[in-house]
């Protein structure tokens, strides 16, 4: 099913977050990580955000 929805993000254009909670991460998660930034910081099509950037793009939303 997450595969699925992540083609369908991909396909879509939509934006694709991961959500990395230390406190249940183990070493594989870990690795995993460390490998997809790596790889993800080579190539145009990703784009990682800074957390500053994110909420600064949601200020002055809701007023």
């Amino acid at each position: 099913a997450i595969i699925a929805q992540l083609r369908q993000a991909f396909d879509g254009g939509e934006p694709v977050g991961v959500l990395a909670h230390h406190l249940v991460h183990d070493e594989s998660a870990w690795l995993f990580l460390e490998r997809l930034f790596t790889v993800t910081a080579q190539t145009e099509a990703c784009a990682w955000l800074p957390i500053r950037t994110l909420i600064g793009r949601g200020a002055g939303k809701g007023k």
